[in-house]
Formats: structure tokens, C-alpha cells, sequence
């Protein structure tokens, strides 16, 4: 089965297994796929999957959407499995290997609604450098058993 995937910006792990043939994206309340991204119309663009293929028309947002670097306004495109558009800060990637995004997704998606975006971005940095420093302690340790003992670092 197909997916959408939100893979950064403001609904970062939002996603959308494409049941249907067509799907509204936007901020409207009655949007198949509600995004948060104030630089998103309310009536952005639409996904429609046809011979297990992905199509996204821009409604002719304000804003438009970005593909392949460039800004698209009122077009319909096709993108591949794998390709991605974005809509603000918001990068969107179309992909039929949904696993790989399950695993990132997950505690992002247990938070939602707990803990506001900044504080999660937050947490998720903090999360971050801790890991790198401990690494890095590790291999300094490790490097200096190395000196003391005659071992190879």
C-alpha cells in the first residue's frame, strides 16, 4: 500500500495510508489530510492515486507547493515513489515502504497532543547531543585505555 509522509517541518509524522483515489490537503478542519503549516491554504492541493501512481495539484494556494526545487502553482504533477514536495516547511514523500518511517514516527506520535511542537523539537535535540556526547566519551575512554595499554585507538 502507498503512503504520505510528513518527514519535516511543523506535522512532522503526520502520515496517510492512500485508500482513495483522491485526498484534500490543507488547514480546513474538513481536509482528508489537516496540516498545521500557517503557510498552507486552507484548500492547498489535492492527492489522487491513480494506477498506483501519485498525482498532487496545487488548488492554486497562495503559497503553491515546491517539487524538485521548484515553486508550482495550479499544476498537477506525478511523483515517483520515494519523491517528495513540500508545502511551507513541511516535506511531504510519497512512499509504498512505510515501515522505514514507523520506527521514527512513533514517539513523535505518543507526545502528540501532550507536549507542544517547540517542546518536542526541544526534547528531541536535547536527546540528540546526549547521545553524541556519550559517544564521544566512549571513544575518548576508550582512546586513552588504548594509550595506556599499547592498543591501537
Amino acid at each position: 500500500m502507498a503512503w504520505i509522509v510528513c518527514t519535516r517541518g511543523a506535522d512532522k509524522g503526520l502520515q496517510l495510508e492512500l485508500t482513495k483515489e483522491s485526498y484534500n490537503m490543507g488547514r480546513a478542519p474538513d481536509c482528508d489530510l489537516q496540516i498545521v503549516d500557517q503557510r498552507a491554504s486552507r484548500y492547498h492541493c489535492k492527492l489522487m492515486m491513480l494506477r498506483n501512481r501519485l498525482y498532487v495539484e496545487d488548488l492554486d494556494s497562495t503559497n503553491g507547493i515546491k517539487f524538485k526545487g521548484k515553486k508550482v502553482r495550479g499544476k498537477k504533477l506525478k511523483l515517483k515513489e520515494g519523491e517528495a514536495f513540500s508545502i511551507g516547511s513541511d516535506i511531504f514523500e510519497f512512499t509504498k515502504t512505510h515501515d522505514v518511517y514507523r520506527e521514527a514516527t512513533e514517539g513523535l506520535m505518543s507526545d502528540f497532543g501532550k507536549k507542544s511542537n517547540k517542546s518536542m523539537v526541544e526534547q528531541t535535540f536535547s536527546d540528540a547531543v546526549s547521545v553524541q556526547k556519550e559517544g564521544k566519551e566512549k571513544r575518548n575512554r576508550f582512546g586513552f585505555l588504548s594509550f595506556l595499554f599499547g592498543g591501537k585507538e
